[in-house]
Order: C-alpha cells, then sequence, then structure tokens
C-alpha cells in the first residue's frame, strides 16, 4: 500500500479489511507493524486483532501514516497479521515524507537613512517543516540572491525602488 506523499505534520488513514475465504474460521493474531520506519504507521480502529473470522466474512482496520522525522523521502514497514491456518499475511507499506508548501513570507520594515544612503529591511517566515528557512532577495528586480534579516544596503541612489524577498524551504 502506497501512501503517496506528505507534507510536514499531516497524517492520512487507510480503511483496510481482511476477508475469509477458506471455508474454514480463521483465527487472527496481534496485527502489528514492524520494518524500519514502523513507528510512522500506526494500526487503528483495529477489529481485527485476536478475532475469529468466520468463512466468507472479514474484519476491518485503520493504518495511519504519519512521517516522522525531517528528512524527506520515502518510509517503509511492513503490516503483519498472524493468523493460525498460514504464516499470515504481510503487506508493504510506503509512503513519503515531502515538502511542497512553500513558506510563508512576512514583510517587517524598511528604514531609510537618507543621510548614510542606506536602507535596512526586516522580513521573517514560516514553515511547518522543522529544517531552517533561507531567503531569496532582490532589488529594482534584479536577479535574486541569498539573503537574511536585517539586510543592510548601502549605496541606495535616491529615488523609487522595489524590494522582493521570499522564504525558501
Amino acid at each position: 500500500i502506497d501512501w503517496g506523499g506528505l507534507d510536514y505534520g499531516f497524517a492520512l488513514n487507510e480503511p483496510l479489511s481482511i476477508a475469509n475465504h477458506s471455508c474454514a474460521t480463521v483465527h487472527l493474531g496481534d496485527i502489528g507493524i514492524t520494518g524500519p520506519d514502523a513507528s510512522g504507521f500506526e494500526v487503528t480502529g483495529d477489529g481485527c486483532s485476536n478475532t475469529d473470522i468466520a468463512d466468507n466474512s472479514q474484519c476491518d482496520f485503520d493504518v495511519l501514516f504519519k512521517p516522522l522525522g525531517s528528512t524527506l523521502g520515502e518510509r517503509h514497514a511492513t503490516l503483519v497479521a498472524p493468523d493460525n491456518v498460514s504464516t499470515g499475511v504481510e503487506v508493504a507499506l510506503t509512503g513519503s515524507l515531502i515538502d511542497d508548501i512553500p513558506p510563508t513570507t512576512t514583510f517587517g520594515k524598511v528604514a531609510v537613512n537618507r543621510k548614510k544612503r542606506t536602507a535596512t529591511a526586516t522580513f521573517s517566515g514560516h514553515d511547518d517543516s522543522p529544517n531552517p528557512i533561507t531567503y531569496r532577495c532582490s532589488v529594482d528586480h534584479r536577479t535574486p540572491t541569498s539573503c537574511h534579516s536585517p539586510l543592510l544596503l548601502k549605496k541606495v541612489k535616491t529615488g523609487t525602488h522595489t524590494f522582493s524577498v521570499y522564504a525558501v524551504d
């Protein structure tokens, strides 16, 4: 089962069922999750663990995927449902932590010192990602460059200018 990509702080629940078509009652043991990223998956609404499923019946449960950590990329685990008539059921679980929600940028103030021909701009940003935000700034529509707040602009010519800033993941 592949959950696809989820951004920081998001979770997605997948409803699942185990059906019995064996002509006999099957006893299920504890349904669990194993593997390198098992902590990012959770069995919820478990109507299957330690139950008997009659022939032509099913039980239902959910698996919640909530990617943990700050490293982007795939997460892998295995759903394990042991039973009394076979080696049980194992299902590969996959999902990814992505960061496709851009950070917000808040423009602060611009303080101008006409005598020194300088301007100081302040700005900040917010992102759900635990990774640090970096900024790109541009004056008068020039190519944006790396910057930080407060930004001191020197040798500012008299007149109207355009200052742009945006946060980058």
